[in-house]
């Protein structure tokens, strides 16, 4: 098998990333909703947690969206890179790897990112998760825009690094 089967087979992960994002979105309004109905029964609940959940499973629902907004708030572009952008150079000896490599690393993106909102939205809860949510997505966001983050080092560290991430990438 070779790293472009292992790719094509990799990029069908994403749909079902965010189909997985679609229903546990629903889930966490339907939870919302339900924390909001009990109220009035329950002292342990508050407005709050219901509130929380709603807004974050909304995000969920529409998780490709989601994903876009973050990667406009941190980059320069308006579209997340996508799964299967080019990755590598055309005509080197490792571009498969390197393609294998990126596609991997942005799909642990996106799914950083979904774990990160469900972490938002139960932190809540429980203490200390907000700060472990904040780093799952933006580590996620950058994650899922490995080429334009590297670029970005690259030209940041000099023109050394910046050939470097160049002569690999295109």
């Amino acid at each position: 098998m070779n790293t472009s089967n292992i790719v094509s087979n990799l990029a069908a992960i994403v749909p079902i990333i965010e189909a997985l994002a679609g229903v546990l979105g629903l889930l966490l309004v339907g939870l919302g909703i339900f924390r909001l109905a009990q109220l009035h029964r329950r002292a342990d609940y508050t407005a709050g947690q219901g509130i929380t959940r709603i807004v974050f499973g909304t995000l969920l629902v529409s998780f490709a969206w989601t994903v876009g907004s973050l990667t406009m708030s941190l980059t320069t572009q308006s579209q997340p890179e996508s799964i299967l952008a080019p990755a590598s150079a055309t005509g080197s000896p490792v571009s498969g790897i390197i393609t294998l490599a990126i596609v991997s690393i942005r799909i642990v993106g996106w799914y950083a990112i979904l774990r990160g909102l469900w972490l938002f939205a139960h932190s809540m809860d429980r203490n200390g998760e907000m700060g472990e949510a904040f780093v799952h997505v933006i580590f996620g966001a950058a994650a899922a825009n490995i080429v334009f983050v590297l670029n970005t080092i690259g030209i940041t560290l000099g023109s050394t690094a910046s050939g470097f991430v160049t002569r690999i990438f295109g």
